[in-house]
């Protein structure tokens, strides 16, 4: 495993002569610099733009899916759906996208609904001033998409979820209260 370390002398570039440092260290050291040039520099050669697809506003509502993985899925995701179909939702499984189709998916999205995971990474592609609700279990605390989201201009909000039954892995979704955020969400994408 290698992880490179950003360091003040070269701008935030990757310094390579300390290879001695610790994982815990590097990451301590990398959290100084932000990623914002970075991640405006491949949305522009992918032809986002600052704003997503041409600076247009978003209009697709998409309930992200990790049917296609191993873990932290929606057990019932089918009655999330079915909840948020009268919002305009539909239902998109990023892991059996073509990239291509993944970046055209998410830039045209108003709001995006998902479990973490890697679909939510898709959030660089959203326009500015959307909006992502990440689902989680409780107590998981990894800032990732919160990070993404600010980093990008995509209104982040979070919602935590009692693990499945049967699979602890997984996550059982509270449709209501999903439902309700949801609505706020889409008041404040609206403006």
């Amino acid at each position: 495993l290698i992880i490179p370390v950003r360091a003040p002398g070269f701008g935030g570039l990757i310094d390579e002569s300390e290879p001695t440092l610790t994982l815990r260290e590097i990451k301590l050291r990398n959290a100084q610099y932000g990623n914002d040039a970075d991640l405006r520099a491949v949305r522009r050669r992918l032809g986002l733009g600052l704003d997503g697809a041409g600076g247009m506003r978003g209009t697709r509502r998409l309930l992200v899916s990790r049917r296609d993985a191993e873990k932290r899925r929606v057990v019932n995701e089918d009655a999330l759906l079915s909840a948020l179909k009268g919002l305009g939702f539909e239902l998109v499984v990023p892991g059996t996208l073509p990239f291509s189709e993944q970046v055209a998916t998410f830039s045209e999205a108003q709001l995006v609904v998902g479990p973490h995971g890697a679909g939510l990474a898709n959030a660089l592609f959203m326009p500015k001033g959307s909006a992502m609700l990440e689902l989680h279990h409780p107590g998981f605390g990894r800032p990732y998409y919160r990070w993404l989201g600010d980093t990008v201009g995509v209104r982040y909000q979070s919602l935590a979820c009692e693990p499945a039954p049967a699979s602890p892995r997984d996550m059982v979704a509270a449709v209501d209260q999903a439902t309700e955020t949801v609505r706020t969400l889409l008041t404040q994408v609206a403006r």
